[in-house]
């Protein structure tokens, strides 16, 4: 009997597929991507691939008019259909072609746009059991994606160009389907803080900022409520073969006590700072090891960092050491203890009580509050 993995291929690799779709172990090539009807699939919106020729890309990606190609199939995906190339009408093909698997889901919010998966093989037709256990996981992905499990998470794909080509409404009450691919204000300069903190953006790495938010949308009568700033957590995947190649956005609201929303920063000793605490919140480096990697004294560091961005070294720590903390209180049930170690506070009671201090409840009252489905699994 087969089951449906819990895999996200928007930021995970080939090998989830591999290894969780008995399918694709059999398949000579395969993708999973996002596509428009009106265009049908393109190589820069390919997720995950595996084998994929230039011969794949001419035939599987042609332009709709083009005879034989998979936007010919696509509206199919409007009813979640489900075909076998190999056998249609129930007539095995024996022109030597290969054996096609395609399964289509509709993209909620974006009526233009599917979900897809193509396997291919030359060596056997694929049975019903294999096209009902595509479409099982590709309905899967789609639902995983259309409803977080975690409390005010948005996401969002990045095409290089800028351009967003899909996007979740769940975070964002009223939000229209043109909305979803409208790139904010920050998309235009987070590569460029990513790559003054961290240098260029590297593969299955994710970089954590506090970027100021864009302002509210105007909805009817109403505006939206949008916090102040936002934590972005990006993840960029390049292109493979000319296939894909994108950044995998999540973005968070933030509180007032979290990390201080900033982009770029003139001096790039405290850019480097920036990433670097960020990156090693965990262990709650001190002032002199952080000064020491801006190549700088601590005094003048302390009061360089203190000038330009508006926060001590310590309190931008403390920061984003909360934001983390309250992630995960939010978003999954592990223990306090364990929540306050991963967030880099030296013990269960500093960290309650640093908690209770700032934030205005204790930890537990939080998670409850934000998400009582995770305080049940917790120990409180």
């Amino acid at each position: 009997m087969h089951t449906v993995p819990t895999w996200r291929p928007w930021c995970g690799d080939g090998a989830a597929i591999d290894t969780s779709w008995s399918a694709a172990r059999d398949a000579e090539a395969w993708a999973v991507g996002l596509a428009e009807l009106t265009v049908g699939p393109t190589p820069g919106r390919v997720l995950l691939q595996r084998g994929i020729s230039a011969e794949h890309k001419r035939r599987w990606m042609g332009p709709a008019e083009s005879a034989g190609t998979l936007a010919e199939e696509l509206p199919r995906g409007l009813s979640g259909e489900i075909w076998c190339a190999a056998t249609r009408d129930g007539v095995a093909r024996n022109d030597g072609e290969p054996y096609l698997l395609l399964a289509t889901w509709p993209a909620a919010h974006r009526p233009a746009a599917v979900w897809y998966a193509v396997f291919e093989r030359s060596t056997a037709a694929w049975a019903d059991a294999e096209a009902d256990h595509l479409r099982q996981t590709l309905r899967r992905m789609q639902a995983v994606w259309d409803a977080p499990d975690e409390p005010g998470l948005g996401r969002r794909l990045r095409s290089p160009d800028g351009t967003l080509f899909h996007g979740d409404a769940t975070s964002a009450p009223g939000t229209t389907p043109e909305e979803l691919t409208t790139p904010p204000a920050w998309s235009a300069q987070f590569h460029d803080i990513i790559r003054q903190r961290w240098g260029d953006p590297t593969d299955r790495r994710s970089y954590d900022l506090a970027l100021p938010a864009d302002p509210p949308q105007s909805h009817g009568s109403a505006d939206v409520p949008k916090p102040a700033a936002l934590w972005v957590r990006a993840r960029h995947r390049p292109a493979i073969d000319g296939l894909g190649g994108y950044d995998y956005l999540e973005t968070r609201p933030l509180d007032p006590e979290d990390a201080p929303p900033i982009g770029r920063v003139d001096d790039p000793r405290v850019a480097s700072a920036l990433g670097y605490l960020t990156d090693h919140h965990a262990r709650s480096p001190s002032l002199n090891e952080v000064a020491a990697h801006a190549q700088s004294s601590p005094f003048h560091f302390h009061r360089l960092f203190s000038r330009v961005v508006g926060a001590s070294p310590k309190q931008f720590l403390l920061g984003v050491q909360l934001q983390m903390a309250k992630w995960r209180l939010r978003a999954g049930g592990a223990p306090v203890g364990e929540v306050a170690a991963a967030a880099g506070f030296s013990s269960h009671g500093h960290f309650t009580a640093t908690f209770h201090r700032v934030v205005g409840e204790s930890p537990t009252a939080y998670r409850e509050r934000h998400n009582p489905r995770a305080h049940l699994q917790a120990d409180g």
